[in-house]
C-alpha cells in the first residue's frame, strides 16, 4: 500500500508510523550502510566488560547522586502485575517503557527501582508463572510505532520475585528487538510464548523457561497482542496489526485466521 504524503510549504513529507520508524534507523546509520552496526543487547554486553574490570562497589570515585525531581512525571506503563500471594492487593511490580521495572508494598505510595544496572529500560510487558510466581519474565521494545518508541534489547527473566534480573541471551538479537507480549503456561513455568515485531514479526515458543526458542508462527505485521483464554493455556488468541486475529488449539503451536466479520484495520488488540 502506498504511504500517506502531505505537503507542508511546498516539502512533501511522510505521514505514517512506518516511515517515522524508517527514519529513526536512517539517523543511527552511517552513510553507505544499510542498517547501523549495534547488536540486539549490545548495552548488556558493554555492562558486563565494565562490571568484570571495575565493579561498581569498588570503584575508588564512585559518585553520589541525589534524585531532585520531578517526582509526578511516571510516563508510559505498559506492564503491571499485582502480587497474588499479598492479601490486601497492595503490591505491585510495574514496568515503564524508559525506566526500568519498580515494585511497590502500598498501592503506588512509594517505590523500590528493581533494575539499577538494567542496559535496557524499556521494559513494556510483564509475565508471571501462576504456578511459580517467583518466576517473572520481562519484554522489553516499546513496539506500538509511537513517535517516541523505544527499542528493547531481548528479555529479562527473575527467579526470585522481580528482585534480581538477568538477560536471557537466547534473545538477545533482532528477533526480540520489541517484545509487545508475553504468555506463560499457568502449570508449566517454563513454558512461555512471546509476540514480535522484527526477524521478521511472529509468535516464538520455549519450552525451557527462554534457555531456546522455536518460531511458531510468522506473520505479515506486527504481533501487537497475544493472550490465553483464562482456564484453557491451549486456546491462544492473537492480533496482526493490519491483518486481524488468529487462533491457536494446541497451545500455539499452529495458527489460523479467525476474525471473519472484521473490518480492516491497522492496530488490534484484544
Amino acid at each position: 500500500a502506498s504511504e500517506k504524503k502531505k505537503r507542508v510549504k511546498g516539502i512533501v513529507k511522510f505521514d505514517e508510523p512506518n516511515q517515522f520508524a524508517e527514519y529513526q534507523k536512517m539517523i543511527r546509520t552511517g552513510d553507505g550502510e544499510l542498517n547501523h552496526s549495534y547488536s540486539v543487547g549490545y548495552q548488556n554486553s558493554e555492562l558486563q566488560k565494565m562490571l568484570a574490570s571495575k565493579p561498581l562497589g569498588k570503584l575508588g570515585t564512585r559518585l553520589n547522586w541525589i534524585d531532585r525531581g520531578p517526582g509526578n512525571v511516571s510516563g508510559r506503563t505498559r506492564g503491571i502485575l499485582v502480587e497474588p500471594r499479598v492479601a490486601d492487593h497492595k503490591t505491585w511490580i510495574v514496568g515503564s517503557v524508559g525506566g526500568g521495572i519498580w515494585k511497590t508494598t502500598n498501592a503506588g505510595l512509594t517505590w523500590e527501582n528493581k533494575t539499577p544496572e538494567m542496559p535496557n529500560l524499556a521494559t513494556t510487558v510483564l509475565a508471571q508463572a501462576a504456578s511459580s510466581p517467583n518466576t517473572i519474565y520481562c519484554g522489553t521494545g516499546e513496539g506500538f510505532y509511537n513517535a517516541d518508541a523505544v527499542n528493547g534489547g531481548g528479555i529479562f527473566k527473575s527467579n526470585d520475585n522481580g528482585n534480581t534480573w538477568t538477560l536471557l541471551q537466547s534473545t538477545a538479537n533482532s528477533n526480540f528487538r520489541n517484545v509487545n507480549r508475553i504468555i506463560v503456561d499457568p502449570n508449566r513455568p517454563d513454558v512461555v510464548l512471546a509476540a514480535t515485531n522484527e526477524g521478521p514479526a511472529g509468535i516464538w515458543r520455549s519450552t525451557n523457561g527462554g534457555l531456546n526458542w522455536t518460531k511458531v508462527f510468522t506473520a505479515s505485521g506486527r504481533v501487537q497482542d497475544l493472550r490465553a483464554t483464562p482456564g484453557n493455556f491451549q486456546i491462544q488468541y492473537a492480533t496482526v496489526n493490519g491483518v486481524g486475529v488468529y487462533k491457536s488449539v494446541d497451545g500455539g503451536l499452529n495458527w489460523v485466521k479467525t476474525s471473519r466479520g472484521l473490518v480492516a484495520g491497522s492496530r488490534y488488540e484484544i
